[in-house]
């Protein structure tokens, strides 16, 4: 979609299959710029001039370059969280040990 901001630059928003609202004060905790809603149950903040928002079951983004670069934010966001699946049980979130 066109970016409201940035009508050069475009958002979208990503669906996720599991929600991540119980891990989102630790996320909160370690990302750097982060403001936690608590109540809403959401994350927003910026990396590399982007605006970025986590929620329960959804990761968004604003003032995107290109579908490109879309993916490149959903591939950082990913290994933040990753898949609660048995083969990333022995990998630890890259959040957790910085």
């Amino acid at each position: 979609m066109p970016c409201l901001a940035m009508p050069e630059r475009i958002r979208f928003i990503a669906e996720l299959d599991t929600d991540i609202s119980e891990i989102m004060p630790y996320m909160n905790a370690v990302l750097d710029g982060a403001i936690y809603n608590h109540e809403g149950k959401n994350i927003t903040l910026k990396k590399d001039g982007k605006c970025i928002g986590v929620h329960a079951r959804e990761f968004s983004g604003a003032k995107v370059i290109d579908l490109e670069d879309a993916e490149e934010l959903v591939e950082w966001f990913k290994n933040l969280v990753p898949e609660p699946t048995a083969k990333n049980a022995e990998r630890p979130p890259a959040w957790l040990s910085e």
